[in-house]
C-alpha cells in the first residue's frame, strides 16, 4: 500500500532574518577581500571574493521558489554559513577533519527538507514512495552541482586560462598533440595536481555525494513513517 499525504507550510520568521545577516556577512567579507586583492594583486583574495559574492546572491534562491519563511530557507542559510563561508571562505573543510562529511550530510537534510516545502506551496500531493524517490533524485543532482562547484572554485580559478585551453582541447578544439604540450608548458599539476591527487578527488567525490544521498534518504523515509504513524493515529 503507498501512503499519499500532502505537506503543510511552514513558517519560520526568523528565516528571513537569518537570510539578511547571511546577507550582511557577505556583502562585508566581500568588500574586504576585493581591497585586499586590489592591495595584494594575491589570486587567493579574488577567489574569495567570488565566492562571498555568490554566498550574497545566493541568499535570493528561497524567496525566488516563495520559500522565504520556511524552515529549509533557515536551514539554506545555516547551510550556506557553514559550507561557502567557513568551510570554503575560512578554510574550515582543510583545517578540521571531518568537516566535509558533516557539510554533506547537513546537504542532504536540506535538500529533503527543501523538496517538502516546495511540495507545500505548490499544494503537491506526494505519496510516501514518491517522496523518496524525488527527494533521492533531488539531492543527487544537487550534490553533483555542489561538486562542480568545488572543481571550480578549488581548481580550475587556480589556473583558469590552462584550465580553458585543457577543456577545449578535450572538447576537440586542439590536437591532442597541442593539448600535450600545453599541459607541460603550464604544468598540468596545477590545476588537476597529481595523478594520485585525481583519484583522491575522485573517491572524494564519490564520498561526498554517498554521504548527501544517505542523508537525503533517510530524513525523507523518517518523515514518511512519522506522516504515515500521525495519519493512523488520526484515523484512530
Amino acid at each position: 500500500m503507498i501512503l499519499s499525504f500532502s505537506f503543510s507550510k511552514q513558517t519560520v520568521p526568523a528565516a528571513r532574518q537569518a537570510l539578511l545577516l547571511l546577507k550582511i556577512l557577505a556583502a562585508v567579507l566581500f568588500f574586504c577581500f576585493a581591497l585586499l586583492f586590489g592591495r595584494t594583486k594575491d589570486s587567493a583574495m579574488l577567489l574569495k571574493a567570488v565566492q562571498c559574492a555568490a554566498v550574497f546572491a545566493l541568499c535570493f534562491l528561497p524567496r525566488a521558489l516563495h520559500l522565504g519563511q520556511s524552515a529549509s530557507a533557515l536551514l539554506f542559510a545555516i547551510f550556506l554559513f557553514i559550507a561557502a563561508i567557513l568551510g570554503s571562505v575560512f578554510a574550515f573543510f582543510e583545517r578540521f577533519l571531518y568537516y566535509d562529511v558533516a557539510v554533506h550530510l547537513l546537504s542532504g537534510v536540506l535538500c529533503v527538507c527543501a523538496l517538502r516545502d516546495f511540495a507545500a506551496v505548490k499544494n503537491t500531493a506526494l505519496s510516501g514512495r514518491g517522496f523518496v524517490l524525488a527527494a533521492l533524485l533531488v539531492t543527487a543532482a544537487l550534490a553533483g552541482l555542489w561538486e562542480m562547484y568545488e572543481f571550480v572554485a578549488f581548481h580550475m580559478l587556480r589556473n583558469t586560462a590552462f584550465s580553458l585551453r585543457a577543456m577545449l582541447g578535450e572538447l576537440g578544439f586542439f590536437s591532442a598533440k597541442q593539448a600535450a604540450t600545453g599541459a607541460i608548458k603550464e604544468n598540468l599539476a596545477l590545476s588537476f595536481g597529481t595523478v594520485e591527487g585525481l583519484l583522491q578527488n575522485a573517491y572524494d567525490t564519490f564520498c561526498d555525494m554517498l554521504c548527501a544521498l544517505v542523508a537525503g534518504g533517510s530524513c525523507a523515509v523518517l518523515l514518511c513513517t512519522r506522516k504515515s504513524r500521525n495519519t493512523a493515529a488520526g484515523r484512530q
